[in-house]
């Protein structure tokens, strides 16, 4: 669960609760990509499906195809939502755990957000097509946040994080 959920995480940029809102009927493997229009919350221990953040938070994100097989196969053993029964401290623990195995810097779930935006930064992307990729209604928003669309830049995303995957590319 939390290997395939992190990797979405940091591959489409997705806010958690957008990630725990995911459906199957979300995903549109024909045009490879994912639609992003809810967001779970917990709230007095109910989980509550709703909006996203913002307006422009509702959005369709382009996927690669390594990430497209993943979710594939990690489909074939689910229902209709993909992390149905998980929360953000489920998360926020697993992160924990595997820091704690690997040694590495502490972060939390929610800078796997910003390693995907300071990647897109680095390899070129403009600002604009971060903002619209992150589901940000102004791009000061993007730069505020991130900075020390058209589907052809979309799908160019999608298919340059699928060449860093492969190592085929530098992510940095």
């Amino acid at each position: 669960d939390s290997l395939i959920a992190f990797q979405i995480l940091f591959w489409t940029g997705m806010r958690i609760g957008e990630l725990l809102a995911l459906q199957v009927k979300d995903i549109d493997f024909e045009q490879g990509r994912l639609t992003v229009d809810e967001s779970l919350t917990r709230l007095d221990g109910e989980d509550l499906i709703t909006a996203p953040k913002t307006e422009s938070s509702v959005r369709v994100i382009t996927i690669h195809k390594e990430l497209q097989e993943e979710l594939k196969e990690y489909i074939v053993r689910l229902g209709t939502r993909l992390f149905a029964g998980r929360t953000k401290s489920f998360f926020e623990h697993e992160m924990e755990r595997e820091i704690k195995l690997s040694g590495v810097k502490k972060i939390t779930v929610h800078c796997t957000r910003h390693g995907h935006a300071s990647m897109l930064v680095q390899m070129g992307f403009s600002l604009v097509e971060i903002a619209k990729r992150l589901g940000h209604g102004k791009v000061t928003t993007t730069i505020e946040t991130y900075c020390h669309q058209s589907m052809d830049a979309q799908v160019k995303i999608a298919d340059r994080l699928g060449k860093v995957e492969r190592g085929e590319e530098s992510g940095v």
